[in-house]
């Protein structure tokens, strides 16, 4: 996905969270005067109210993700594997560019994201991990299909409901969580954690 599509992909999820509230505006923070021209003419475009350029809101999970070459470890996983999962992260933690606080972490985002293929995705999945940069990451794949674009990041009703907090979590924990899911190629959920806390 160009830098462009993935801000109109962020502008139009911003759109849908807000859209059954109170009229609200926000402001761009492009710097038109130090920006080249055609940067600034995209991002007009990007901007204009209801512009109905680009993909829909509905194919904000069908994108692919960027591939980053073989991961450090895969596991495939279900429900009676969910230690070893924890473990493998465990052990790759140096690997990974973690320290014991921020393994704790990934282990914790790691777990929610399992769980949730083993609950939701088929019983099961591919759990797969790099270390790209300043990141760790964890990639977590199944069967399962995401239809609501919005999920993980609108906080669950806990007093009304059991469950429901595995990505919320995981996108409260993690630098980013991206969300690609297709009836045609399943779930993945891939999970990016700084390996320094405060980047």
């Amino acid at each position: 996905m160009t830098p462009g599509a993935a801000r109109f992909r962020h502008e139009q999820l911003v759109d849908a969270a807000f859209a059954d509230g109170p009229a609200w505006s926000l402001l761009c923070p492009y710097d038109i005067e130090a920006l080249p021209i055609d940067v600034v003419a995209a991002a007009h475009r990007e901007h204009r109210p209801n512009s109905d350029s680009g993909p829909a809101l509905g194919d904000v999970l069908a994108d692919p993700l960027p591939d980053l070459g073989p991961p450090l470890r895969e596991l495939r996983f279900d429900l009676d594997e969910l230690p070893r999962l924890r473990a493998a992260i465990r052990e790759h933690a140096a690997e990974l560019g973690l320290g014991e606080c921020r393994a704790t972490d990934f282990v914790l985002v790691a777990d929610e994201l399992a769980a949730n293929s083993v609950r939701h995705g088929g019983g099961g999945g591919v759990l797969r991990l790099w270390r790209q940069g300043a990141y760790a990451i964890c990639e977590v794949h199944d069967e399962g299909v995401i239809t609501d674009p919005l999920v993980g990041r609108r906080r669950p009703d806990f007093a009304h409901h059991v469950g429901g907090a595995g990505l919320w979590t995981a996108n409260r924990l993690c630098d980013l969580l991206l969300i690609r899911s297709a009836e045609a190629h399943g779930t993945s959920v891939r999970a990016h954690l700084a390996v320094a806390a405060g980047r």
